[in-house]
Order: structure tokens, then sequence, then C-alpha cells
């Protein structure tokens, strides 16, 4: 018997938002159609920020990100974005990733922070929540592109896979 094929979850906004680029991609977007997409584009990019753990120990932190909570969905064990660790990491400018520390392993081997930088509040630990949230997106390690919209992974605008961590209290 055949496999059932797992039935995709995807955010209602993005369901539209997939409807006007289309619209878009064949000349037939309206001026009205194009304002409602750029709202949804900004909301879902808000969203997305607003999703993920962040620091809010003190106000400098929250005015200056400097550490943030990310999963390694190119881990080395070959998980997806859901299954994969998840931990806090100091934020690297691309200009070093580009022209300076090119090696995956300089960056796999970076030392995790344990203390906010700015009042030195310890770093909470985080689990993952149960049930996960339904909208989040599901990155394999080996493809480009999202198992809950179907988008590629750079154009994919469901909830980061971060936001199905909260802090272990």
């Amino acid at each position: 018997m055949a496999k059932k094929k797992k039935e995709r979850k995807i955010h209602p906004e993005i369901i539209k938002l997939q409807e006007l680029r289309r619209l878009e991609e064949d000349d037939k977007l309206t001026e009205e159609q194009g304002y409602e997409m750029d709202r949804l584009q900004t909301s879902r990019r808000q969203a997305r920020v607003t999703l993920a753990p962040s620091l809010k120990c003190c106000k400098e932190i929250q005015d200056y990100p400097a550490v943030f909570f990310k999963i390694d969905y190119r881990n080395k064990e070959g998980k997806n974005s859901l299954e994969a660790a998840g931990g806090w990491h100091i934020e690297i400018p691309q200009v070093y990733d580009r022209d300076f520390y090119r090696t995956r392993e300089w960056f796999a081997n970076l030392p995790s922070p344990k203390f906010c930088p700015f009042c030195g509040t310890p770093l909470p630990k985080m689990r993952r929540k149960d049930p996960v949230p339904e909208f989040i997106a599901t990155y394999d390690y080996d493809a480009d592109y999202c198992n809950t919209c179907g988008e590629r992974c750079m154009c994919c605008q469901c909830d980061p896979p971060e936001a199905a961590w909260e802090e272990d209290k």
C-alpha cells in the first residue's frame, strides 16, 4: 500500500502571498494587490523576528541584540531543522564568513556564550515546545526547499525553526 503523503500546514498569510506572487509573475497584479503583498511580506518578516527566542534580561540586549538562539539545520548529523539541536550564538558579521574565516569548522567550534554581554545574566536553558507549533519551517539537511510551504529556503516565510523552542523554566 502506498504511503499517504503528509498534508502541509501552511500559514494563511503565506497562502495569500503565494497567490499574489503568482499574479505578479503573470503580470496581473493590481496596484491594490501590490500594496497587500507588501503589507503581508512586512507582517511575515516582523512575525519571524518576534517568534524566535530572544534575551530580555536588560534594555541593552533588547536594543542591540548580540546573542541569538539558532538551529544549525546544516548539521553534521543530517537532522532536519525540527530534530537538530539549538543553542545561543554570537552573531558574526557576514564579512568574516566570506573574507576571513572561511571554514565551516571554525563556526562549528565557536564557543557558545554563557552570559548576556551587557548585564552578565546567565543565558536561559531552552527546550522544544510540546507540541511543536504547526506553521514551523522544516528544512532537511541536504535540501534547499522548506518541507512546510515548498518554497526555497531563502524565500520561505514560515515561522522560523527557532520558534519551536522556549525557555525551560
